[in-house]
């Protein structure tokens, strides 16, 4: 399976190590797959233009772990209502 992102951009979190955002994200969607499998809805090509991760309440500083955990999980739960 095939991941591909072709821009990450990050609005109104400030200045944020991409590198460790983009570890993030990779290992939560890694972890996720192994625990749950890739949704059906993943099958073929998909292509997203947007994929919202909202601030934790009350956050008021962002990391990047936090951040790229945060996509990773937001990515996995588009078009997973269905699982192989």
């Amino acid at each position: 399976m095939w991941i591909r992102i072709n821009h990450l951009e990050l609005r109104g979190v400030g200045p944020l190590d991409e590198e460790q955002v983009v570890t993030a994200l990779q290992s939560e969607l890694r972890t996720l797959i192994a625990a749950k499998g890739a949704p059906r809805g993943w099958r073929g090509d998909q292509n997203l233009d947007r994929v919202d991760a909202a601030p934790a309440p009350g956050a008021t500083r962002v990391t990047a772990k936090w951040l790229g955990s945060q996509v990773g999980r937001a990515i996995y739960n588009v078009r997973s209502t269905e699982r192989r």
